[in-house]
């Protein structure tokens, strides 16, 4: 009997040994995974990530000074600029769990949005779609452009000219006849040149047979404007090509205003979405379109939205929230949703859960609806983010973007 203990304590010891290793190491591993390598802080206000558990400790630099607990940008710093230091997260202030680097942001107030809008996106080049098949003179099917030519090629001269329109690179093409042409593009951010020898369409024009697009147009919701700088923010995700699925490269575009003339109500499995059409009324021109949004200068009028002071995701809690939206009467109005924080999401426009309990939106529109990208989010009087997208399965819950993730 005794030999038989002998042979379990070593056993039991290393089970002991292992799960009092389990306790100490498994909060610092994850505080390790939950605190981002890199810290952001409004000046003068404290970082409230952790709660008392954990405290940051910042270190001076050329751009930051730190006074009892006060980390501040130094007064040389451009009012609009953040400054950056580095800082130890600790815990309870003691023990040393991770270095971050640390970005000190100005106090910001913006005015938030809540307009429904119209987006003219024209892209930077004429980008292909893809290649197809066109019908000969004697009958037979030809593919001219294909393995020469890949969705997502954007188009920028055909036989040396500039092309800005898909009616300008269908004309030389018909122009030139039979005869090869030569195709100047990009292709992953490689410049390229390639040949492609047209074929006689049964309708008479030469043709190469490739699918190709100009522009897109759809509507969306304002975020924010800054005040200062008279920059806006919308919808809160990249406008994506509807058939390669990647964010749209534009050159340009506008936004304007947008006419309601209808809105499909969501359901478990069917978004729901706002008909509606561009005016002619512009609201601002268009120079980015990025996984965050579509940022341009504003130029319509300012004094119809409310300013917000903003607040960074540490600050944002779980709980009561509003969003804005003019989409049920035209007016800008509020309506209740439930803020979930949600982490481990793949992108950061999928950086919050937001469910919609407001009784009107939820009778008229089921929740959130395709159309509502870019609704401002305000919790506490402060700006935190916008609605990016909807659950296709429960179209009451959608994700959000962080604020700070749009002003990054």
């Amino acid at each position: 009997m005794k030999k038989e203990n002998r042979r379990l304590s070593p056993w039991i010891g290393r089970s002991l040994l292992l799960l009092v290793l389990s306790v100490f190491l498994m909060p610092y591993l994850l505080v390790q995974l939950a605190v981002p390598d890199t810290v952001r802080v409004i000046e003068g206000q404290s970082w409230e990530f952790g709660g008392e558990v954990l405290e940051l400790e910042a270190q001076e630099s050329d751009w930051v000074t730190v006074n009892e607990n006060s980390i501040r940008r130094r007064e040389d710093i451009e009012d609009s600029t953040y400054a950056r230091s580095s800082a130890q997260i600790k815990l309870f202030g003691i023990i040393p769990i991770k270095s971050v680097s640390l970005e000190v942001w100005p106090e910001k107030r913006l005015l938030a949005g809540g307009h429904t809008v119209g987006i003219d996106l024209y892209t930077d080049g004429i980008l292909v779609l893809g290649t197809g098949k066109i019908e000969t003179e004697s009958g037979k099917e030809s593919s001219p452009a294909r393995g020469i030519l890949y969705a997502g090629d954007k188009i920028r001269r055909v036989n040396g000219q500039e092309v800005t329109t898909v009616e300008q690179v269908n004309e030389i093409i018909a122009q030139n006849g039979t005869a090869p042409i030569t195709i100047q593009l990009t292709r992953e951010e490689e410049n390229l040149e390639v040949s492609v020898t047209p074929k006689m369409g049964k309708d008479g024009k030469a043709k190469i047979g490739i699918w190709i697009r100009d522009r897109a147009q759809g509507l969306g919701t304002l975020t924010f404007v800054d005040p200062q700088s008279s920059v806006f923010g919308a919808v809160g995700h990249g406008i994506n090509d509807v058939d390669t699925g990647e964010v749209l490269p534009i050159h340009d575009g506008l936004i304007t205003r947008a006419k309601i003339r209808h809105v499909v109500k969501g359901e478990e499995g069917l978004p729901g979405e706002v008909e509606g059409s561009l005016t002619g009324t512009i609201l601002g021109q268009v120079n980015r379109n990025t996984e965050s949004g579509v940022y341009g200068h504003y130029s319509g009028e300012q004094s119809v939205y409310a300013e917000y002071e903003i607040a960074l995701k540490d600050q944002v809690k779980n709980g009561e929230a509003i969003i804005l939206s003019d989409i049920l009467d035209g007016e800008i109005r509020e309506y209740t949703v439930k803020i979930e924080k949600a982490s481990g999401l793949p992108t950061f426009n999928h950086g919050m859960v937001v469910t919609v309990t407001d009784e009107r939106l939820l009778q008229e529109t089921g929740g959130i609806i395709q159309g509502m990208s870019g609704c401002p989010i305000v919790q506490e009087g402060k700006l935190i983010g916008a609605v990016t997208h909807v659950f296709v399965k429960d179209p009451t819950k959608g994700y959000g973007i962080y604020i700070e993730n749009m002003l990054e």
